[in-house]
């Protein structure tokens, strides 16, 4: 698959953005042909990138400093749930695009994405989203809470309900309970572990 990153566009030298995406090559390299001269001091660059299939996923603040791979729907909701949460009504933490079959502006070489498919992530889009997954018997990845055993602090993590485990974050220790083996004990440093110990 081939992805059209441009940049130093006239209107702005801090402008990044995606103005093509192509299953293939030929495609492309006629798109980029068609770009007029008015944005030829911008730069256009052809990427290929390993993916083959539709769709394809890409966060916006990874195209924005520079040429950004795509990533797939299990990173994207690994993201969103690892994340730090803010309790904040009205913070957007990050837009993600969804191209769902080849893309390119209604002109060529020009800035288009806000016409794209595309989804600005805050807490009441996670909420929903999970409730609605949860309804629908979709759910094969829970963003969740994990607490402490010893000083209760939280920190987001997985869990996988396919394999019924649990994924808090990668520091984390994790202390196998007999009583429960499928949940373990959880403790966010190795302080809290040796203070619950003693």
């Amino acid at each position: 698959m081939f992805i059209i990153y441009s940049f130093n566009h006239p209107k702005g030298p801090d402008i990044h953005y995606v103005s093509g995406v192509f299953r293939h090559r030929a495609d492309a390299e006629k798109y980029l042909q068609s770009i007029p001269s008015s944005l030829k001091n911008a730069t256009h660059r052809l990427e290929e990138i390993p993916e083959t299939e539709y769709p394809i996923y890409f966060i916006e603040e990874d195209f924005r400093v520079g040429p950004a791979h795509p990533i797939d729907r299990l990173e994207l909701a690994r993201k969103i749930a690892m994340m730090p949460k803010i309790e904040d009504e009205n913070h957007e933490y990050f837009t993600f695009y969804r191209f769902m079959g080849d893309y390119q502006g209604r002109r060529s070489g020009e800035d288009y994405l806000g016409t794209t498919d595309h989804t600005h992530v805050d807490n009441d889009l996670i909420i929903w989203s999970l409730d609605a997954s949860i309804q629908k018997g979709e759910v094969r990845q829970s963003p969740c809470y994990y607490y402490c055993q010893m000083c209760g602090q939280p920190a987001a993590g997985i869990f996988e309900e396919n394999h019924w485990s649990w994924n808090p974050p990668k520091e984390w220790i994790k202390e196998r309970n007999p009583e429960s083996p499928t949940h373990p004990g959880l403790f966010c440093g190795q302080k809290c572990r040796d203070d619950f110990k003693s």
